[in-house]
């Protein structure tokens, strides 16, 4: 993909790298939200709601029409406004009665790549609802919108064709129909994404009135062919219209298909851009897709109280976890105990502690042991251990070769050179701030609590220490470890483990 990466100079055609939208007003809710395209094909997933489609909405509005460039059929014609140098119009995505608020003031900023050179414009509505230019202080005067071939395809609300009766009367008369063959590469595509041979696809087009034709070991139309056909040829016979550079828009990409059939549409489509240099903007709820994008290809849209939030490059299960709103761990830590589990748990940040699954196993031999286990098997995944500090580095060591693991990569140790509920002591008993952190949260005297806690030190069996501080205190056992893991969660020793998990998690 070297003509995103680092476009030409001779490259003549706009590529959109960016959506910007910013009010007051909100439109559809959204105050506020900053779309980057960091890959020719862009999957937009998130909750319904989220604003998946108002970006889509927006990218339809991103550019200005080439002369001789008109988009493709609709079963059913729009029959709403459209500005004469504009591909769609505003109308067509964001209808506004007269009774509704104004949208003046609202801001919508464009970022484009073109010829070799990075171009932003910027527009806003007016009193009159009209748009006009925003200055731009590194120019002489406002930039107009670059030219560029646009089509929209809606998967999602294309109704099958028997249920369209003025597509059947229309196919049904004498008239001859425009028939447009799809070429070679885009018919393989099709064999390949639906897993059948097809020997020709056809779109005949009549009024303005789309309806797919098909040849396999017989031939048949839109009428009798299933969802996914129709969708695919949707989607082909509009990449295939579209010239060089052209930018196409897929609402639900995944309608139709068939989890296997989603991979393999993604694979098709990737090669067809790639050979055209086209670019796609669609929406998805599947993890189908996004999984068979790189994750450079997938930006997650999120619903919070105080505004929408992008990520770019979510994991499969953390953008899966927030549409599911369910945690689906990205990442298993395997530890000796539960307490080491509670101490992990506790280091990591909110937002990380969500996409984790930590599991205690036993001792540290158990754990390498368990790890090696979990790599072999391929199972739900990447996983690393963290094993307690009076582990040594020689134990680990062996235990790692033992198992034929790296365990500069996958294996790290806790703190100190002790027990984990020995260091936390000594991190509650040699550094005031936890300590009073502690005696804040179990509301103690911090003297006292001292003196306990240099006599629960001395305790030979580790593992009692915090059911011993519950019973001194009259603290649910069950609680106790929470409490004195959290007061020194944010101690700079447990640094290279917090680092080691986002290294995952970010995917470095």
């Amino acid at each position: 993909m070297d003509f995103w990466r680092e476009p030409s100079a001779s490259f003549p055609h706009p590529l959109l790298k960016g959506i910007t939208l910013e009010g007051p007003p909100p439109l559809r809710g959204i105050q506020k939200i900053h779309a980057p395209f960091d890959y020719p094909i862009t999957a937009i997933c998130g909750r319904n709601g989220a604003g998946k489609s108002t970006l889509l909405g927006l990218a339809a509005l991103s550019a200005a029409r080439p002369d001789g460039w008109r988009r493709s059929p609709r079963p059913i014609p729009a029959v709403r406004r459209r500005l004469r140098r504009m591909i769609f119009a505003w109308d067509e995505f964001f209808f506004r009665r007269p009774s509704d608020p104004t949208s003046a003031g609202l801001t919508v900023r464009f970022d484009y790549t073109l010829g070799g050179d990075d171009l932003q414009i910027a527009r806003f509505r007016t009193e009159k609802s009209r748009w006009a230019n925003a200055p731009d202080p590194g120019r002489s005067r406002a930039v107009r919108f670059p030219k560029r071939a646009i089509d929209f395809v809606s998967l999602s609300r294309i109704l099958p064709p028997a249920e369209l009766g003025a597509l059947r009367r229309r196919h049904s008369g004498a008239s001859s129909p425009e028939i447009t063959p799809l070429t070679a590469p885009a018919t393989e595509a099709m064999s390949a994404i639906l897993g059948q041979s097809y020997n020709s696809v056809e779109v005949h087009t009549n009024g303005g009135m789309p309806l797919a034709h098909c040849e396999t070991a017989s031939s048949y139309t839109g009428f009798d062919m299933g969802s996914g056909e129709a969708s695919a040829i949707a989607i082909l016979s509009a990449l295939e219209r579209l010239p060089v550079g052209g930018l196409l828009l897929i609402e639900e990409i995944e309608h139709g298909f068939h989890p296997e059939a989603q991979k393999h549409l993604i694979r098709e489509l990737t090669r067809l851009i790639s050979e055209r240099k086209k670019q796609i903007v669609c929406t998805t709820h599947s993890e189908y897709i996004l999984d068979a994008l790189p994750r450079e290809g997938r930006l997650l849209l999120e619903r919070e109280p105080d505004g929408h939030r992008v990520s770019a490059g979510p994991t499969t299960r953390q953008a899966m976890s927030s549409m599911i709103g369910t945690p689906q761990p990205e990442l298993t830590v395997y530890v000796e105990d539960a307490f080491a589990e509670k101490l992990v748990r506790q280091a990591l940040p909110g937002e990380h502690r969500l996409r984790v699954r930590i599991v205690p196993i036993g001792s540290g031999a158990d754990v390498v042991r368990q790890l090696r286990n979990h790599l072999r098997a391929g199972l739900d995944g990447p996983a690393i251990c963290v094993l307690d500090g009076d582990v040594t580095q020689n134990q680990l060591e062996a235990w790692s070769n033992a198992q034929d693991l790296d365990s500069t990569d996958s294996c790290l140790r806790l703190p100190g050179e002790s027990p984990p509920e020995t260091w936390v002591l000594d991190a509650l008993l040699t550094d005031d701030q936890y300590h009073e952190e502690l005696a804040r949260s179990a509301r103690l005297e911090a003297g006292p609590l001292a003196a306990t806690l240099q006599r629960l030190r001395s305790t030979s069996a580790h593992h009692d220490i915090p059911r011993d501080f519950a019973l001194r205190y009259g603290i649910d056992e069950e609680l106790a470890p929470y409490l004195i893991t959290a007061c020194v969660a944010d101690h700079p020793d447990l640094q290279p483990i917090r680092d080691h998990v986002a290294s995952y998690l970010n995917g470095a």
